[in-house]
């Protein structure tokens, strides 16, 4: 079973690796600013696309996000437009494990956007500020958590002690 302490591990080991494709994916396309990027078919132009440095960026084996315990991670990484209107790479991370007979089996997949920046006619007209997440500290989401716990119990037995036809007003 997944435990909260392993759950923080695989959104931190995210946050991490999107944290830093932020910063060296806006740092590579700031000289692209007032630049047409995208051909009619909204991909990127060649010239961009096969640019050495933006596949260093995107070269998943410069990432090395790390297993959950004797689990397996994948990475996927690819930048896209969104809708004509934005430049962004989404990452995503797979991670699973455990053993289907005894039931510990997982596979999680995260995937979020790092938004580059803003499109208008396939120009990029100027980058996205840069979002540096914080880690996910697990003392504190364990607290809140509990304490989350604790008020719904505590809710929950005053919702009870309502009368049953009266419960339309307290949603």
């Amino acid at each position: 079973m997944m435990t909260l302490k392993d759950r923080i591990f695989i959104e931190n080991q995210h946050i991490k690796i999107s944290n830093e494709i932020d910063n060296k994916i806006k740092e590579h396309f700031k000289k692209y600013v007032d630049t047409k990027i995208l051909i009619s078919d909204g991909t990127l132009l060649k010239k961009i696309k096969e640019n050495p440095e933006l596949k260093t960026i995107i070269d998943i084996k410069n990432y090395n996000p790390t297993p959950l315990n004797e689990g397996h991670v994948s990475l996927n990484l690819y930048v896209h437009n969104s809708y004509g209107n934005s430049l962004q790479v989404n990452v995503k991370l797979c991670f699973n494990g455990g053993k289907y007979e005894d039931k510990t089996y997982y596979c999680i997949y995260i995937e979020h956007p790092v938004y580059i920046g803003k499109l208008k006619d396939s120009i990029l007209t100027e980058l996205e500020p840069s979002l540096q997440k914080d880690l996910i500290d697990f003392k504190q989401q364990e607290k809140q958590i509990n304490l989350f716990k604790e008020k719904s119990k505590e809710l929950q037995t005053i919702k009870n002690s309502i009368n049953y036809n009266l419960n339309e007003f307290i949603k």
